[in-house]
């Protein structure tokens, strides 16, 4: 298996701030397994049967009509950052992985996010 050191993808999800949301426990548990699942397919569609180069840095940027709190985006996107780190063969919590947190308001109700991988190759 190959290995890159850069890979950027777009991916359609909706991150919301699941800490001003009140729906019950299941459907958050839903969206958070969508988000999951879309990321995954995403990732293994861009990385085409290559593996990145760790340690690295993953960098999430929220593409939305306005600004979440930082600790709201980062929550909102748990899901989406296991998912990558399990693709990646580690754990989220793993040292060799830096996750840093973006956003760019565009003032339209459209969503997605931004994932940029890059290899720090320490």
């Amino acid at each position: 298996m190959s290995s890159i050191r850069n890979l950027v993808f777009d991916a359609p999800i909706k991150v919301i701030s699941e800490a001003n949301c009140r729906d019950h426990w299941a459907v958050k548990s839903r969206r958070r397994q969508k988000q999951q699942q879309d990321i995954t397919a995403m990732m293994m569609n861009a990385l085409q049967g290559r593996k990145v180069e760790l340690p690295c840095v993953v960098k999430l940027t929220r593409v939305g009509p306005k600004r979440l709190d930082d600790d709201n985006w980062a929550n909102g996107a748990k899901g989406i950052r296991d998912a990558i780190a399990r693709k990646l063969g580690v754990d989220d919590g793993d040292p060799r992985i830096k996750f840093e947190y973006e956003q760019t308001p565009i003032k339209e109700r459209s969503y997605n996010v931004i994932v940029e991988i890059r290899s720090t190759g320490e």
